[in-house]
């Protein structure tokens, strides 16, 4: 492993010892220059079509429209609240880790430890107009130590990829260009780039920094992992004007293609297009399995569509394999729901196990809405934005139809043609009870369920986005209010149940209302600031805030700026510029670690210690045990001009049910003052007029400034 002589850290794989793109065969077409999509230059259509509804809103009548508008601000402004209480929870028990446990008032460090609810939320405070907290930020993107994971060794490769690559990229260009967010994400984007050095291209799905695979096989890997990251890299060509990371995605796609022509000549259980959940592209004739646009699955199908819109069509590839998966999955996975009384309009896309039709529908099904419609609209395919529509509202179904208001994990309906459907049915009952004399009750066909239809479910809720997502793209669409309403209801209903002091937690049974401490889980994932909050602000924003003619949205709702031959080469900003006092009091240097990240150090290195090895020097051990902590909040900085202030603007009406503020608050509704947030349990006394912190047996810690200094302890002679 080499090391870099100045700062001490480990070098990243030298691109030029990666087998990448042209490397593997990869010819790119004559002129043709990733870095340049959107100049014109390199075979963008310039007739794409408009995505978004441009003409007159569909409501009840011209007259209530003023009012609609009021509404919308007083939504807009409970949903900013709604992500001021998750920020100030993450903030006051969870800041740098990547998680805040919400009931607990713990952290989790399930991403790397490199604070992904921070990144993953940067475009979201740029989009509320949450400066101040966008520069606080800053701070903890630009301490950042890429080489440094909390364990395990090894990083989720597309977790990593959508949540943190996709974040900065997303706030370099709502921010007017940040050069911060960009020096970031082409740090971070060499550091992932050697996993795609595989013999097909398909990336590792756990990935160990600084491992070059020269080629080998992948494995086996699921489709949502190998699917799902060619927005981020294509976007990251754009904006450094390097290709070589859009040219180590373009491969994957071409084996892909490949080992589905393969597969279909060898093997009988193939569902068309469609590709299984699990695959190894060195094997094709194993590609069978699970079919879904769930879990494992789901955002492979959406980044096709996406990819073709973010590039303008330059490649045919991707709106073929779009068109060709999705006439597969009506062959084999879309069906009207027609179990539900007195519903009509639900469609189900359901799943294909061992070569039989399941009617399950997953909560990550629930994208398919907004896709099928961005399709529908991209490609002219009328059809599948009916299906889109239908699809929305059978996801918004399950929310109605539960006792909280909120959908489950995953919905298994009967089948119409089931004998097990109906409670009195003589078909299902058993052979020996037909023996026996029935009552004429006992003939009667009433429906099973509970509700009416249902089969089963798993009725967890972790915040998950994609059903409000679909509904904002519903009305971004068709320009019809009613699924403004329809996402309102479905907020609230989340808010009331979900929120907790330090944020919304995991809802454990969404058929019964959590009370008395029970009911929900300790977990809140980033995504439910990333996407959940955003997708609800914009649902109740202008629809020129981030236009889907503009934007094209990652799987983790980070909205990248679609670039068009005669356009902008950027957008307009969201962002003032940072704050010249907070700038001014930050002294780290790029990527020497957050406080959490050295803290962890910490921990690693104490049971190294001994007597012997600090005796020579306990300065060098004061030195090597000092820890930065987050600094305070600096007061509010000024709004900016023509945007109120969330604490300046007037109070929208009481959202029912919920308590929401910019503070969290106790059970007994008084506001907590906020404290300084540290990792762990600590106990303060005071001697001699200075402020110490005892953390373990035998050990004390001095606040100076923002500074934890180890003072005393064993190791310390």
């Amino acid at each position: 492993m080499a090391f870099d002589e100045r700062t001490g850290r480990p070098r990243r794989v030298p691109h030029d010892e990666l087998k990448l793109g042209r490397e593997r065969g990869w010819k790119p077409p004559s002129g043709f220059r990733a870095s340049e999509l959107g100049s014109g230059t390199v075979g963008e259509r310039r007739d794409v079509p408009r995505v978004q509804h441009d003409g007159p809103l569909r409501s009840e009548d011209e007259g209530e429209e003023e009012r609609r508008v009021v509404e919308e601000r007083h939504r807009r402004d409970w949903v900013k609240r709604a992500c001021m209480h998750a920020w100030t929870g993450l903030s006051e028990h969870a800041y740098g880790h990547d998680e805040v446990q919400p009931v607990s008032n713990g952290f989790s460090d399930n991403y790397a430890g490199w604070g992904a609810s921070i990144v993953d939320s940067l475009d979201t405070l740029l989009v509320m107009n949450l400066s101040r907290e966008y520069n606080r930020a800053r701070q903890h993107v630009a301490a950042i130590d890429f080489t440094y994971l909390v364990p395990p060794t090894t990083v989720p490769w597309f977790e990593v990829t959508i949540r943190y690559l996709g974040g900065l990229l997303s706030a370099h260009e709502l921010s007017g260009g940040d050069p911060l967010m960009l020096d970031r994400a082409r740090e971070l984007g060499d550091w992932l780039l050697p996993a795609l050095a595989t013999d097909h291209g398909l990336p590792l799905g756990r990935y160990a920094l600084r491992h070059n695979p020269d080629g080998k096989p992948a494995g086996r890997v699921t489709l949502a992992e190998v699917g799902s990251f060619s927005l981020e890299f294509t976007k990251l060509s754009q904006l450094t004007g390097d290709d070589i990371y859009f040219e180590a995605v373009r491969p994957l796609s071409l084996s892909l293609s490949l080992s589905l022509s393969l597969s279909l000549s060898l093997s009988l259980s193939r569902l068309g297009a469609l590709l299984p959940a699990h695959l190894d592209a060195a094997a094709p004739k194993m590609l069978q399995g699970e079919y879904t646009f769930g879990g494992l699955a789901d955002s492979y199908y959406e980044y096709l569509i996406k990819q073709a819109q973010l590039t303008s069509f330059a490649l045919d590839q991707y709106p073929r394999m779009y068109r060709d998966a999705v006439d597969s999955a009506y062959e084999h996975l879309i069906r009207p729901v027609d179990v539900v009384p007195g519903r009509d309009d639900l469609t189900l896309i359901g799943t294909v196990q061992l070569g039989k039709w399941q009617p399950s529908l997953q909560h990550l099904t629930c994208f398919a809405g907004g896709m099928l419609g961005l399709g529908a609209r991209l490609l002219d395919r009328p059809h599948d934005l009916d299906t889109a529509v239908n699809v929305t509202n059978a996801c918004a179904w399950t929310y109605e139809s539960s006792k909280t208001g909120i959908g489950g994990e995953q919905t298994v309906f009967y089948e119409n043609d089931s004998s097990s459907r109906f409670m009195g049915d003589l078909l299902s009952m058993p052979r020996a009870v037909l023996t026996l004399p029935l009552p004429s009750s006992a003939c009667s066909r009433t429906p099973r369920g509970s509700p009416v239809g249902v089969r089963a479910s798993d009725r967890r809720q972790i915040g998950r986005p994609e059903t409000i997502e679909s509904v904002f793209y519903m009305w971004r669409l068709t320009g019809d209010r009613k699924w403004q309403d329809v996402g309102w209801t479905m907020f609230v209903n989340w808010v009331r149940h979900a929120i907790t002091p330090a944020g919304f937690a995991t809802i454990s049974d969404v058929n019964r209302v959590p009370e008395k401490g029970k009911g929900r889980d300790d977990s809140e994932e980033s995504f439910v600031m990333a996407e959940t909050l955003k997708y609800a602000y914009l649902l109740f924003s202008p629809r020129d805030l981030l236009s889907l003619d503009d934007y094209v949205f990652s799987t983790e709702a980070h909205p990248f700026f679609i670039r068009k031959p005669g356009g902008p080469a950027r957008p307009e900003p969201l962002w003032t510029g940072p704050d010249e006092t907070r700038e001014a009091s930050f002294t780290s240097q790029l990527g020497e670690g957050t406080w959490v990240q050295k803290w962890a150090r910490v921990q690693q290195v104490r049971p190294l210690l001994s007597f012997s090895s600090l005796s020579a020097s306990s300065t060098s051990a004061h030195l090597l045990l000092t820890t930065r902590l987050p600094r305070r909040r600096p007061p509010p900085s000024p709004t900016t001009p023509g945007v109120p202030s969330t604490s300046r603007a007037a109070s929208p009406p009481p959202l029912p049910g919920a308590t929401l503020s910019g503070l969290p608050r106790t059970r007994s509704g008084a506001p907590r003052s906020k404290q300084r947030s540290v990792s762990r349990p600590l106990t303060s006394t005071r001697t001699s007029g200075r402020r110490r912190t005892r953390a373990e047996e035998g050990e004390e810690w001095e606040v100076v400034g923002s500074e934890r200094v180890l003072v005393a302890s064993p190791f310390l002679l």
